[in-house]
C-alpha cells in the first residue's frame, strides 16, 4: 500500500515538473519566405466633408400659413415645403392680369379697326392727290394752248394743293400711330404691363419655399402661425447623395493616386463597420505647409449611421504587387539606414543584411532571399 501510495505521488510530481518546464518555454515565431500577392495600402484619417447641411432663406417676408414636411423626411426637389400667407400676393396677381387683358384687348382693337382704317384713309388721300396732279397738268398744257382760261387754272392749282395737305395730314397721323403715336404708345405700355404681371407671380412664387434637390430635411426653424425673416434660415436639408469624405496624404504618395482606386473607410464611431469607398478627386496642389495633399472620397455604400462632420479612417488600395517574395516589417531588425533578416539554416541563425523595398508599412520585398528561407524574429533588444 505503502509502495502503490510512493508511485502514484511520485508520478504526480513528474507532471507537475513537466508542465512548469513546458509552461516556461514558448514556441519559437518563424516566417517562411514564399511568393505573395501584396496590396499597398495608403492608410489616412477622413472627415465626412460633403453634402454640406444647406440651410433655405425666404426671398420675401411673410406668415407661415402651412408647413408640409417634418424633420427627417426624404424629399424630392421642387417639392413646396413650407407655404406662406400669399392672399395680398394674389391679389396684386389677379389686378396685373387683369389690367394686361384690358389693354391686349385694346391692343388688338387698334390693330383691327384704327390701323386699317388710317391706311385705307391714307390710300383714299393718295389717290386724290394722284388724280389732282393729273388734273392739274392736263390744265395747263390746256391753259397754254388757250383751251382752257387762267381762273381755272388757279382753282386746279388750289385743288391740288388741298389735296396734298389732306394727305400730308394723312401721313403724318399714319406714321405717328406706327411709330411714336398711339400704337407705339399701346406696345410700350403693353410690354410694362407684361412685366408688371411677371412680376407678380414670381412674388406669388416666392411665398412657396421649396426643396432645391432630393434631400433630408433636418431642421425646421419656424412653426404655423410665425412670421419669417429674410436674413434667418426657416430650413435645414442635406442633399440626398453619396457621401464624400476627404483626407490628406503625404506627398510622397501622390504617384501611388488617382481617379477611381477602390477603398474602404471606418467611423471612429462604428469601429467594426468597414464601408466601401472610392477615390473621387485627386489634389492639384501640395499643402507647402504640411507637405500633404487632400483627397476626396466618395463612399459606395449608403449607411444611415453615417453624418456630416464624422471621423474615421480610410485604406486605399494604391497598388497591387503579384507573387513578391515581402517579409513582414516585425522579422526585420533596423540599423540606421540598412535592414536585417535572421535566417534559420542548418549551422544556426544567421544576420542578412536585407536588399529591399519597401510596399508601405507593413511589408519589405526581398531581393536577395531564396524562397523556402526560414527567418525568425530579431533577439529582443538588439
Amino acid at each position: 500500500m505503502g509502495k502503490k501510495f510512493l508511485g502514484i505521488l511520485l508520478a504526480a510530481v513528474l507532471v507537475a515538473a513537466l508542465a512548469v518546464f513546458l509552461k516556461g518555454k514558448t514556441p519559437v515565431e518563424k516566417y517562411t519566405v514564399k511568393p505573395l500577392d501584396v496590396d499597398y495600402t495608403i492608410l489616412s484619417s477622413c472627415t465626412v466633408s460633403d453634402p454640406k447641411p444647406y440651410d433655405i432663406f425666404p426671398a420675401i417676408e411673410g406668415e407661415v400659413k402651412v408647413c408640409f414636411v417634418k424633420e427627417g423626411e426624404v424629399v424630392k426637389k421642387d417639392r413646396v415645403l413650407l407655404q406662406l400667407d400669399d392672399f395680398k400676393e394674389r391679389q396684386n396677381l389677379n389686378i396685373a392680369i387683369s389690367n394686361l387683358e384690358a389693354l391686349q384687348l385694346k391692343v388688338t382693337n387698334a390693330s383691327e379697326e384704327l390701323e386699317p382704317r388710317l391706311n385705307e384713309q391714307l390710300n383714299q388721300d393718295l389717290a386724290a392727290l394722284e388724280e389732282a396732279k393729273n388734273r392739274l397738268e392736263r390744265i395747263k398744257k390746256l391753259e397754254a394752248g388757250g383751251s382752257s382760261s387762267k381762273a381755272e387754272l388757279e382753282k386746279t392749282e388750289a385743288d391740288a394743293k388741298q389735296a396734298q395737305a389732306r394727305y400730308n395730314q394723312t401721313k403724318i397721323q399714319h406714321d405717328s400711330f406706327k411709330k411714336t403715336g398711339s400704337g407705339a404708345d399701346l406696345k410700350a405700355q403693353l410690354k410694362a404691363l407684361a412685366s408688371q404681371v411677371e412680376l407678380a407671380k414670381k412674388s406669388v412664387q416666392d411665398k412657396k419655399i421649396t426643396a432645391p434637390y432630393d434631400g433630408i430635411i433636418t431642421k425646421i426653424e419656424v412653426k404655423t402661425g410665425e412670421n419669417v425673416r429674410l436674413k434667418a434660415p426657416i430650413i435645414t436639408l442635406i442633399e440626398k447623395r453619396n457621401w464624400i469624405l476627404e483626407a490628406n496624404v503625404d506627398q510622397k504618395e501622390l504617384p501611388y493616386l488617382a481617379g477611381g482606386l477602390p477603398a474602404y473607410f471606418m467611423l471612429d464611431a462604428y469601429p467594426g463597420e468597414k464601408i466601401k469607398a472610392e477615390v473621387y478627386f485627386v489634389c492639384a496642389s501640395i499643402d507647402l505647409s504640411k507637405g500633404s495633399c487632400n483627397l476626396r472620397i466618395e463612399v459606395k455604400e449608403n449607411r444611415p449611421f453615417i453624418k456630416y462632420g464624422m471621423t474615421g479612417s480610410v485604406e486605399i488600395a494604391a497598388k497591387k504587387y503579384k507573387d513578391v517574395l515581402a517579409v513582414p516589417l516585425k522579422f526585420t531588425q533596423r540599423s540606421g539606414t540598412e535592414s536585417y533578416v535572421f535566417v534559420e539554416e542548418k549551422s544556426g541563425v544567421k544576420k542578412l543584411k536585407l536588399e529591399y523595398f519597401a510596399i508601405g508599412e507593413k511589408w519589405l520585398v526581398a531581393k536577395n532571399l531564396a524562397k523556402g528561407a526560414v527567418l525568425c524574429l530579431p533577439p529582443a533588444g538588439k
